[in-house]
C-alpha cells in the first residue's frame, strides 16, 4: 500500500468523511501495522469514530480496523483504537503544558514493561502477573499530531460500564482488587520512595496540580466557576451550612487565595512518605470490563507519583453509587486494603514495616478523602449527563472559562433536582464534604 495518499486500499463507496481522513492517514496506518509486524503490508483498513462526542477531553479516538498481510501469511485483521490530539488550538496548549500524550507513551513503553520484568524477577507465574492495561502498537508525539495506537478491546468482550448511575458492587470490588494490585507493583519496586520513583521516572512530575503560581488559570477559573454554581444549587436546597463550607474550598470571596491549590500541590506531589505510582484520572469511563473477570485500565494521560489515597479517593467519589459510598466505604476500604498487602505479601516485600499497617493507612484516606470529594463535585455534571447534551470540546474557546459560560454548561447537561447529576452532587455536599478534615479547617478561615 502507497503511503502517499490516505484512500489507498479503500473503495469508492468507503471513501473516508473529510475530518476522518484528515485525522487517520495511510501514513499512521503503516506505521501501526509495521509496530504490530515489522514486515506487515497494509491491504485495507476502515475508519469510524471511536468515542461518542464530548466523551473525552485530552483527546479524539478513532476506531481502526486494518487488513494487512505478513509474506505469504493469510491476511489478517486487527482492530486498533487510535488515540489523537484535538485539533481545538486552546486544548491542544492545554494538553502539551500536561504533556499528556508523553505521558501515557512513557507509561505504556517504559513503566509497564518495567512492571512486569519486575514481577517475573520475583518469581511470578504468567498468570499471576498483573497487567491491567492495552496492547499499546505504536506512539508518536511532536506536539501537534501526537497518537497512541493500541488494541481495540471491544472486539474481544471487553465493555464500558455505566458512568451516570455508578459502577454495581462486583465492578467496585473488581476495580480495587486491580487498582490495589497495580499500587503494590511500585510500592515494591521502590519501597514507597517519591525520590526514587521521580529519579526513575522524571515525567510523572504533577502536571494538574502544579505549584499555585504555575497552575493554568483556565483550570482555576473553571472549578471554581463550578464550585460556586453547586454551591448556589445546595443553598436552594435548605442546606445553607454544606453551601458555605463549598464556597470555602477555594477562598470564598478572596480572589488571591491559593490555599486548596497548594493544598493539592503538597497532596500529589509533595514529600510524602508511602508513595505508589497513581493511575491519575481513575474512574468508571476509564476502564474496560470483561465478563470473565478480567479488568484494563485505560487512559494514562495523568499519571502521577502519590499516596495510594489519591487514587482510591478520585475513583470512589466519582464512580461509586451514592448507596456504596454511603454505607460501604470502610468495607471497600479494607477490602483494598487487603489486597494491596496480600500482593505485597507475593512480591517478597516485607510488610511488617512502619507505615504498612491498617491504621497508618486509615490515617493516609483521611488525608486524601477531600482531594476525591472535591474532583467529585466538579466532575459530577458531566459524569451523569447524557452524551447527547455534553459540550462539544473542539469549539472550546477562551470565553467557556468564565463563571457565565460555566453556569450555562452546567445547566445545558441538566443538574435539576431529581436527576442523577443532583443526587450525586447533593450526596458528596451533605454527607461526605462535611466530614472531611480539609473542609473543617477552611471553614475556621472565614
Amino acid at each position: 500500500m502507497s503511503q502517499e495518499s490516505d484512500t489507498d486500499g479503500l473503495k469508492d463507496s468507503e471513501v473516508l468523511p473529510p475530518q476522518l481522513e484528515e485525522a487517520v492517514s495511510s501514513t499512521i496506518v503503516q506505521k501501526i501495522a509495521s509496530a504490530y509486524k515489522p514486515d506487515a503490508i497494509v491491504v485495507s483498513y476502515s475508519v469510524k469514530p471511536g468515542t461518542k462526542p464530548g466523551d473525552n477531553y485530552m483527546s479524539v479516538m478513532y476506531a481502526v480496523e486494518i487488513l494487512l498481510k505478513n509474506g505469504s501469511n493469510n491476511p489478517e485483521n486487527i482492530d486498533v483504537m487510535l488515540k489523537t490530539m484535538p485539533k481545538n488550538p486552546l486544548r491542544i496548549r492545554e494538553i502539551n503544558e500536561m504533556a499528556a500524550f508523553v505521558k501515557e507513551a512513557n507509561m505504556y513503553t517504559q513503566l509497564f514493561p518495567g512492571m512486569v520484568k519486575f514481577q517475573e524477577g520475583k518469581g511470578l507465574e504468567r498468570s499471576q502477573i498483573f497487567s491491567g492495561w492495552p496492547t499499546c502498537f505504536a506512539t508518536f508525539q511532536n506536539g501537534i499530531d501526537d497518537y497512541l495506537a493500541m488494541e481495540d478491546l471491544r472486539g474481544k468482550g471487553f465493555y464500558m460500564a455505566d458512568r451516570i448511575n455508578g459502577l454495581t458492587p462486583p465492578q467496585v470490588r473488581l476495580l480495587l482488587l486491580n487498582l490495589a494490585q497495580f499500587h503494590a507493583i511500585s510500592y515494591a519496586q521502590f519501597g514507597g520512595d517519591r525520590t526514587a520513583i521521580m529519579s526513575k521516572y522524571p515525567w510523572l512530575e504533577e502536571r494538574i496540580f502544579p505549584p499555585a503560581d504555575k497552575i493554568d488559570p483556565n483550570m482555576i477559573s473553571w472549578m471554581k466557576s463550578s464550585i460556586v454554581n453547586l454551591s448556589d444549587r445546595i443553598r436552594s436546597a435548605g442546606h445553607a451550612h454544606e453551601a458555605d463550607l463549598m464556597s470555602k474550598i477555594y477562598g470564598g470571596d478572596d480572589p488571591n487565595d491559593t490555599t486548596f491549590w497548594s493544598d493539592m500541590n503538597s497532596l500529589v506531589s509533595g514529600n510524602k512518605k508511602h508513595v505508589v505510582i497513581n493511575h491519575g484520572d481513575c474512574w468508571t469511563n476509564n476502564v474496560l470490563f470483561h465478563e470473565d473477570g478480567r479488568l484494563k485500565f485505560i487512559d494514562f494521560q495523568a499519571s502521577r507519583c502519590a499516596l495510594r489515597g489519591v487514587d482510591l479517593a478520585y475513583f470512589m467519589h466519582t464512580s461509586f453509587s451514592n448507596e456504596d459510598l454511603n454505607e460501604r466505604e470502610d468495607f471497600y476500604l479494607k477490602l483494598y486494603y487487603d489486597e494491596f498487602i496480600r500482593f505485597l505479601d507475593k512480591l517478597g516485600f516485607d510488610t511488617s514495616g512502619a507505615g504498612l499497617s491498617w491504621e497508618d493507612f486509615m490515617e493516609e484516606w483521611k488525608e486524601c478523602k477531600f482531594s476525591g470529594v472535591v474532583m467529585g463535585l466538579s466532575m459530577a455534571p458531566f459524569i451523569c449527563a447524557e452524551a447527547d447534551v455534553l459540550p462539544d470540546m473542539e469549539n472550546l474557546s477562551q470565553d467557556d472559562y468564565g463563571a457565565d459560560a460555566v453556569d450555562k454548561m452546567i445547566d445545558q447537561v441538566g443538574c435539576g433536582e431529581g436527576s442523577a447529576s443532583w443526587k450525586k452532587i447533593f450526596n458528596l455536599a451533605v454527607n461526605h464534604l462535611p466530614r472531611c478534615r480539609q473542609t473543617l479547617e477552611y471553614a475556621k478561615k472565614g
